[in-house]
């Protein structure tokens, strides 16, 4: 056993080893004293006689010199006495996750991965109404002003949760730091010194817990499974009635506690997609002897598993810009169209839709096709309302044909296409003469041309002209454009009619 030397030695080392790790804070009155003796020194030589009969130099005097020494040491004293006041936990939430972003983006795979991800999520607000909601009431979203407000903090807050969860499964910290064993220490502390041992993800978990009312709400399928999980997991703390937890509370040792056991809750609910809790008290189970306590839970694919399927797409688009790296060395034009083929009696099916297209595509490229015809994209999607398959088409067109040469007795003369009316044209032709495609049915065409990418930060039309030798448009083609079509078989979403590919580009002949 230790004796009472031995023991305040070894209280001694404690003290020392947590200075050196918190950075030197002193918890006791020494330095304060020693300040006050300087002070003290400093104001008795400044009122002396003597000093005031010295030539000081030009613009400095004694009065300036000893208001600066007051004002220095008043303002620290002001800032030691408010060290005590109380904080709230809602004054803390960063303006910004700008340095955790920083240390996500080290990773190759989380730098592509919030890319693409920024990028569906622009298209998605702008394509679907509903979105991010899921079929909610929406209808303030049709005043312009209003959805551009609400588009962009919810694009703003949805990126974050992707930042912070991706933090949370691959560089996971404590809400807080807790040094030491004994937490006396840290009980004594101030509100301000308790701020500096948060962590930025105790930070953002503070400022996603500020917007749980807009995450409860979302409930769309085009989310990806880090926004679905919070989701769930606020959800389920409100309607366990286990919401004890508040911004307006005080920054203490407590408040800290609880982020971290949320922090650590959800941590666990990330990895599995398994909640997990006990019944709330007012809901009754009739239970049997022998069963087991009942457990709610909610089961998402683990983390794992959605990570091989993220990894499958990237490996597609990294072959899709291999495949289309062979019209770099020419100039040529993607236009997009969005395509929908009716019908008086019943709908067209996917299998009905993919015959047409593989038809279409098979005659445009023979040589009495549609001229300049290169290549496509596209992906298949469904208008959930009418039930009805869309094609979203990116047709590749050989710039070189834009200009179409027409001879006149013997004049060369040249007039510019009407990519989009040519297209439509052609396609109107297909269905003229393969009618057995669609069992005779009588078939209504409906040709859209919508922009390359229709969030208006892009400036895009349908038409985008890749001239040879620009670096910067191809970038958007192979960081924007392909990115979109292919990982919007990311998300699980159920169609009428069974796609097993709903993204495809050309094939090597």
């Amino acid at each position: 056993m230790m004796n009472d030397v031995e023991k305040d030695q070894s209280v001694d080392q404690g003290d020392q080893d947590s200075n050196d790790i918190l950075g030197g804070i002193s918890f006791d009155g020494k330095d304060q004293m020693i300040e006050n003796v300087a002070e003290a020194i400093l104001n008795r030589i400044f009122d002396d006689e003597r000093i005031k009969a010295v030539k000081l130099p030009k613009g400095l005097n004694t009065d300036s010199r000893s208001n600066e020494v007051n004002r220095q040491y008043g303002a620290r004293s002001e800032i030691q006495n408010n060290t005590n006041q109380s904080i709230l936990l809602v004054d803390v939430i960063p303006d910004s996750n700008k340095a955790l972003v920083a240390s996500i983006k080290q990773y190759k795979w989380a730098k592509e991965y919030l890319g693409v991800i920024e990028t569906l999520y622009e298209e998605l607000l702008v394509e679907n109404i509903n979105f991010p909601y899921g079929e909610v009431d929406v209808s303030y979203k049709r005043n312009p002003i209003e959805r551009l407000v609400s588009d962009f903090i919810s694009s703003e807050t949805l990126i974050r949760i992707e930042v912070f969860m991706l933090a949370l499964l691959y560089q996971p910290t404590p809400a807080f730091i807790f040094f030491g064993t004994s937490g006396e220490r840290v009980r004594t502390e101030t509100p301000l010194e308790l701020k500096k041992r948060m962590t930025r993800l105790g930070g953002e978990l503070l400022f996603l817990w500020g917007k749980k009312d807009f995450i409860k709400r979302l409930n769309c399928n085009y989310l990806t499974r880090n926004i679905k999980i919070l989701a769930d997991f606020l959800r389920e703390e409100s309607q366990g009635g286990n919401e004890t937890f508040t911004l307006e509370q005080d920054l203490t040792l407590g408040s800290l506690i609880e982020l971290d056991t949320l922090l650590l809750k959800l941590k666990s609910f990330a990895e599995g997609g398994i909640y997990q809790k006990t019944p709330h008290p007012r809901l009754h189970y009739r239970v049997q002897d022998g069963d087991a306590e009942p457990i709610m839970q909610i089961i998402r694919p683990s983390h794992i598993e959605m990570t091989k399927e993220w990894g499958k797409r990237s490996k597609q688009l990294s072959e899709a810009i291999s495949y289309f790296q062979k019209y770099k060395s020419q100039s040529i034009l993607l236009f997009r169209s969005q395509i929908r083929l009716g019908s008086e009696s019943e709908r067209v099916t996917a299998d009905q839709f993919q015959t047409f297209f593989g038809t279409s595509n098979k005659k445009a490229k023979k040589p009495n096709g549609f001229q300049g015809y290169l290549d496509f994209l596209y992906f298949w999607k469904e208008d959930f309302k009418t039930q009805e398959i869309v094609l979203d088409l990116v047709w590749v067109i050989d710039a070189a044909a834009l200009i179409q040469k027409n001879e006149n007795n013997g004049e060369h003369l040249y007039k510019f296409r009407n990519i989009h009316m040519e297209l439509k044209a052609f396609l109107q032709k297909v269905i003229n003469e393969k009618p057995e495609i669609f069992e005779e049915k009588k078939i209504f065409l409906e040709f859209e041309p919508i922009p390359l990418l229709q969030n208006r930060s892009h400036e895009l039309t349908p038409e985008f002209l890749i001239e040879l030798g620009d670096k910067t448009k191809w970038k958007i083609f192979e960081q924007k454009i392909l990115p979109y079509f292919i990982f919007l078989e990311f998300f699980n979403i159920d169609y009428s009619d069974e796609i097993r590919s709903r993204f495809k580009r050309g094939q090597t002949s």
